[in-house]
């Protein structure tokens, strides 16, 4: 019971792509993701999984711009790094620009989880308590390495 919950919380990350607008970008792989996480949640409600879907669509496109500049910025470290004039000075500026956009990325991904918890019922909420910061963190890498891909 308490896995199927955290599960629910990860998916939930994902379910928002499942039913995103004609006017926003489609995420095809997150929303299978999500809609195959939330499926294997039996203690959602109908309510709770739309919701669910809702939060993760608005927050699909934002995260998506942040993944695909965090690999930006760490494919641009990388080049540095391996530039025959190594210079310190050019790390510490490039390693800054990558954790800023990792600062940004986690602090979305936070706003979110809180966001998913507020769908959960209290009962929900303590019977996957003690899983869901880990499992909350990979539902959402997973969606990231998803959101990479598309």
């Amino acid at each position: 019971m308490k896995k199927h919950l955290a599960s629910l919380m990860i998916l939930t990350l994902a379910v928002a792509a499942r039913g995103a607008e004609v006017d926003s970008p489609k995420f095809e792989a997150v929303e299978q993701f999500v809609t195959e996480k939330l499926d294997g949640v039996a203690d959602l409600s109908s309510d709770q999984r739309d919701k669910i879907r809702t939060l993760i669509r608005e927050q699909l496109p934002s995260l998506k711009k942040l993944v695909t500049k965090a690999e930006d910025e760490q494919r641009a470290l990388l080049e540095t790094i391996g530039s025959p004039t190594v210079d310190e000075k050019l790390i510490r500026t490039q390693t800054t620009k990558l954790a800023d956009v990792l600062v940004d990325y986690t602090t979305q991904r936070a706003k979110l989880t809180e966001s998913l918890k507020g769908v959960l019922t209290p009962e929900q909420l303590d019977k996957a308590q003690q899983d869901i910061p880990a499992t909350l963190a990979k539902f959402v890498n997973e969606i990231a390495k998803l959101l990479t891909k598309e």
